[in-house]
């Protein structure tokens, strides 16, 4: 499996290089042979999605080869004739301590992406999940990337619930953690609404970064309870300082990710959403 995953880097290194980048250190998109002097440079929509279709194909192969992150498959909306694929770390179904879910938003972005953008303009710490990975890796937390993006997925919400049939509900683990970002946060709220009670008990922490909550009054009450009192949204074009707490209309604290814009939410943020997932974390035992 290791070399096999070695293997699957040093293929998407190279197809990044046939379109002429490379990653300076792992995490900046430089033009090849330039040290880091020539960044990306725009070639058009056709040239762009190439590259990012290479970028997304990198990320993938470093969660597998770096973090030892497994391609497994759950159901899609069509049942087990189009399985929908997430990476998941050796222990995310038996392990008995944390088990953090990180999910993405909606649009181009894929697993082990935040915002495609930033991968390719900015950095792989601002951009993909690559940096919440390598905390979790420190912390001793199993892991798993989820996939509502997928042509099979259905939408986030059937995602969740296909994940968690297949991994969450099952899984051995005392606590769950979810960092979910923009759309990720409906299937976060899906996720919590399927598992019930039985999955709400154990949820310790929900991180969202810009994220949609999804939560009604209607909800069951162990749903909103997780949100009104275990979930906090980090937003961007906030300014911090406020005297107090400031909920949304549901119930869930918001605070200032320390960026203006959407997409950096969660790469401002970062620092302060572990620090809170700590904490989270450690009132639970």
């Amino acid at each position: 499996m290791a070399a096999a995953s070695a293997d699957g880097l040093k293929e998407a290194e190279a197809a990044i290089a046939e379109l002429g980048y490379e990653f300076l250190d792992g995490s900046r998109l430089t033009k090849v042979g330039t040290k880091g002097t020539a960044g990306f440079e725009w070639a058009g929509e056709v040239a762009y999605n190439a590259l990012g279709d290479a970028v997304e194909r990198y990320i993938q192969r470093r969660m597998e080869s770096e973090f030892g992150l497994v391609r497994t498959t759950v159901a899609g909306v069509s049942g087990e004739g189009h399985p929908v694929p997430v990476w998941a770390s050796a222990g995310a179904t038996d392990g008995e301590g944390t088990l953090l879910l990180l999910i993405q938003g909606s649009g181009a972005v894929r697993p082990g992406q935040w915002a495609r953008s930033l991968c390719i303009n900015a950095t792989l710490d601002d951009g993909a999940c690559l940096r919440a990975l390598r905390c979790a890796r420190e912390r001793g937390w199993e892991t798993l990337v989820l996939n509502p993006n997928h042509p099979s997925a259905g939408d986030p919400r059937a995602h969740a619930r296909s994940v968690s049939d297949a991994i969450v509900a099952p899984s051995r683990a005392r606590r769950v953690a979810v960092l979910a970002h923009s759309a990720g946060g409906m299937a976060a709220a899906e996720l919590l609404r399927h598992g019930g009670r039985e999955l709400c008990d154990r949820v310790a922490a929900v991180a969202l970064t810009d994220a949609i909550h999804d939560v009604a009054p209607d909800d069951p009450a162990h749903v909103r309870e997780v949100y009104a009192w275990r979930c906090v949204d980090w937003c961007s074009g906030l300014q911090g300082g406020g005297a107090g707490v400031t909920r949304a209309p549901d119930g869930v604290e918001i605070r200032p990710a320390g960026h203006p814009k959407h997409e950096w939410a969660t790469a401002a943020a970062h620092d302060a959403v572990f620090e809170w997932l700590d904490d989270q974390l450690a009132a639970w035992d």
